[in-house]
């Protein structure tokens, strides 16, 4: 019957039922996920800074960029992480990793489109820097699974999992962005509007043109390769100091947040591409 009215006022509005206006907990996170939309709304806009720095910047100084990424990437985390933990309580696993596939994607495809304009050197410093940081991460786990004992099984065990989610995460979205990214590029590259599409065929405004494909899929082979040695490099380190087996964790993820995986990358490849439409 609600729909019906709707239908006749010529809109659809998005009601709430009654009993969850008196609710406190529902109004407590509604609100907590408000300022986390909003929030949200303003990092997707920071790293469009960093797209001008690419341009504005020397190139004996774009190095400085390749340490941007990781604290913006760090700062947006430590944020949205805070509110998600407050609203999931911070026991709901699903959620944690909706965010941080969100903000990895996103970081991932920034990197895959601007890397191929950027230096050489400014994309080696990248491609390092973000080699240090799954390192580093490899190291926290090492160090939390010696630091185990008796009586910090239970609470140890649940962070090592965490950090080790993350980094299976980090390393699915890094080696998977770059080949969608090149997939995507070459069918707007190679397909009817090419033309149309801003930093494809066309150069209007603020685009230019790509006249060399072949060093732009190079440069996403390289990704996916870096990425790949470092899997197994990780992969290794772990399985020889612990008991943690990547590829298994990698197997957990896919089997249970597939979904999320499929949409999330999905939607990343539309806003790409939606957004370089001249036409606009």
């Amino acid at each position: 019957a609600a729909s019906d009215v709707y239908k006749r006022q010529g809109v659809i509005w998005i009601l709430f039922p009654r009993n969850l206006a008196s609710n406190e907990y529902f109004k407590t996170n509604f609100k907590l996920y408000t300022c986390y939309i909003v929030i949200g709304l303003v990092f997707i806009i920071l790293p469009e800074g960093l797209s001008i720095l690419f341009r504005v910047l020397p190139g004996y100084l774009q190095w400085i960029i390749a340490f941007l990424i990781p604290l913006l990437k760090h700062f947006e985390t430590l944020v949205l992480s805070r509110l998600v933990n407050r609203m999931s309580g911070g026991l709901e696993e699903a959620s944690q990793f909706w965010l941080g596939l969100n903000i990895n994607s996103r970081y991932c495809f920034f990197i895959a489109v601007r890397l191929p304009s950027a230096e050489l050197i400014t994309a080696c410093f990248i491609i390092a820097v973000d080699v240090y940081l799954q390192l580093k991460l490899t190291y926290r786990i090492v160090k939390l699974h010696n630091f185990v004992n008796f009586k910090t099984v239970q609470n140890c065990s649940v962070e090592k999992q965490i950090l080790v989610t993350k980094l299976a995460l980090a390393e699915l979205t890094e080696g998977m962005a770059p080949i969608l990214y090149g997939v995507g590029f070459s069918m707007a590259y190679y397909g009817n509007n090419g033309t149309i599409l801003g930093n494809v065929k066309n150069g209007y405004w603020a685009f230019t043109v790509v006249d060399d494909t072949d060093y732009l899929f190079k440069m996403m082979l390289t990704l996916f390769g870096v990425d790949t040695l470092s899997v197994l490099v990780n992969s290794l380190i772990l399985s020889s100091f612990t008991n943690v087996n990547l590829f298994r964790e990698f197997c957990r993820i896919m089997k249970r947040y597939w979904h999320f995986i499929a949409v999330k990358f999905a939607m990343s490849m539309l806003l790409i591409y939606a957004t370089k439409d001249v036409n606009i």
